[in-house]
């Protein structure tokens, strides 16, 4: 049975939008308005395209899943995985094949199924095909995650070992994952959208973070969440170590500023980022990106801190 594009609205996981063009559907993390504003710079676009913490779940007992694929929008393409019944399945590899036909035989019985897509690329699908009856799995939270690349998932080769895509999973989380690779804090990304979130969480901060105005801009992104969510519960995560030494030193700086800013909003609560992951190279890629060990390591330690806070 080929899946009508009604019957796999409700699957989708991680997006407000969704276009349809000869078949193939594009989910997207953005409203239509929200990606013209990525639209003066090739790159942000690319990565507002990138479907990080996208992808369907649902409960089956069908045989098998197969669909089409195919990377419309490429930044990194590495791979997207599968979950059944919270553990990893099978990996697919895009590097080599960024257009395909995938064909999975599923344990038998009923099961939990997830596919997540890549984090740093866009991948569109149709004729997605099961044969059973399946249903939509649906988490009560909604979090809205503002972040960078980090966030986004660009360090982790597979997209559910992202430290958001990990903490979704250990919170019973629905996330709309708002990360842009290479971001900075910037108000004009901040739009009213049907997705009305129960919990917000910023991970920005480290990108421009010895740049003169960071300050303003910080500021000016609060003071526009403020204006948007006035009373959403809100955390926000501080830096990570970074190995440079600059970068280091200005991120110090700037949480002293940020725990002091902090203090206009009652309804935010803070997370030190360093104590999230260890000062370990071996636990970065680059002296900034999580590898993946990094991210379980940041999800592990930011799901204790979520629980402590009553998050």
């Amino acid at each position: 049975m080929i899946l009508t594009k009604k019957q796999l609205m409700p699957l989708f996981f991680g997006i407000i939008d969704c276009t349809e063009t000869d078949g193939w559907l594009a989910p997207s993390r953005f409203t239509a308005e929200q990606r013209q504003t990525f639209s003066n710079s090739e790159v942000y676009t690319a990565r507002a395209l990138s479907t990080g913490s996208v992808g369907f779940r649902l409960r089956t007992d069908s045989p098998y899943l197969a669909f089409d694929y195919k990377l419309a929008t490429v930044v990194h393409p590495w791979a997207f995985d599968v979950y059944v019944d919270g553990a990893l399945y099978r990996v697919v590899q895009l590097e080599d094949s960024p257009e395909g036909h995938l064909h999975m035989d599923l344990p038998a019985g009923n099961k939990r199924v997830t596919v997540n897509f890549p984090s740093y690329a866009q991948l569109i699908l149709k004729n997605v095909e099961l044969d059973g009856t399946f249903r939509p799995i649906r988490r009560r939270t909604k979090v809205l995650w503002y972040g960078d690349s980090i966030t986004q998932g660009a360090s982790a080769k597979m997209p559910g070992g992202s430290y958001v895509n990990l903490t979704a999973e250990a919170m019973g989380w629905d996330v709309l994952n708002h990360a842009i690779g290479g971001l900075l804090y910037d108000a004009r990304h901040i739009l009213p959208m049907p997705y009305q979130p129960d919990k917000i969480i910023v991970a920005l901060g480290t990108n421009g973070c010895q740049n003169a105005d960071f300050c303003k801009r910080a500021e000016a992104f609060w003071e526009r969440l403020h204006e948007v969510y006035p009373t959403v519960p809100t955390l926000l995560i501080l830096p990570l170590w970074r190995q440079a030494d600059d970068a280091r030193a200005a991120n110090l700086r700037n949480a002293d500023f940020m725990r002091a800013l902090m203090e206009r909003y009652p309804n935010v609560r803070i997370v030190d980022g360093v104590t999230l992951i260890p000062n370990v190279p071996e636990l970065f890629t680059d002296g900034t990106h999580p590898s993946d060990l990094g991210m379980i390591y940041y999800s592990e330690n930011l799901t204790k801190a979520l629980r402590r806070l009553k998050f």
